[in-house]
């Protein structure tokens, strides 16, 4: 094995940082004594090593970004989650509008006073009831209930011929509902059903 007449690169970067073991350090400077190539590459060595700590001394200290306390964080979470609630709110109020647009402005319907007799309509946003065959020409009340018995709408009627109109100016939800024609004291005088398909 031939041995280099030059000392390593990383021998003389060592001795040049100061940090080559003590065994070596005398072999080293015999050898830089008697070669001028070693001398200039240590003291290149020197030069540049001298050259980054004057820098990193100056250089401006990095600017880490701060991570998000905690509390941050969850307020981030609670506004999307409330924009996206709010957005929520704001398609079902779109779509229910938006199926009430579509409803008929009015279904009529004739219903008659028969035991088990029930008509159907479509939903409407108004609906105009005729009730066949009501009996009496006196002042008359009007009940509407759903199938709960839970009052949906009351109010007077009109009597026109042999028939009485009454007029639902809401939508109804789809059910079965009954219609109680009272007189005036509340005594039942007839009853009919229908429902809203």
């Amino acid at each position: 094995m031939v041995r280099s007449l030059h000392e390593s690169d990383d021998q003389l970067e060592l001795y040049a940082l100061d940090r080559l073991p003590d065994v070596a350090v005398e072999r080293v400077e015999e050898h830089l004594m008697a070669c001028t190539t070693c001398r200039t590459r240590v003291e290149e060595v020197g030069m540049f090593a001298l050259t980054m700590r004057q820098a990193l001394r100056t250089m401006p200290a990095l600017k880490l970004h701060r991570r998000a306390g905690w509390f941050e964080g969850w307020r981030l979470r609670f506004t999307f989650s409330g924009a996206f609630a709010f957005a929520v709110l704001l398609a079902f109020f779109a779509i229910k509008n938006g199926r009430e647009a579509r409803l008929p402005p009015v279904a009529s319907i004739t219903l008659t006073a028969m035991r088990g007799a029930t008509a159907s309509t479509p939903r409407a946003k108004q609906f105009d009831l005729v009730l066949a065959d009501s009996a009496s020409r006196d002042k008359q009340l009007a009940e509407v209930v759903d199938a709960t018995g839970k009052l949906v709408w009351s109010g007077p009627v009109e009597a026109e011929g042999a028939d009485t109109h009454l007029r639902i100016a809401s939508a109804l939800p789809l059910g079965a509902y009954f219609v109680r024609l009272k007189q005036p004291t509340g005594t039942l005088i007839r009853e009919y059903g229908f429902e809203v398909r």
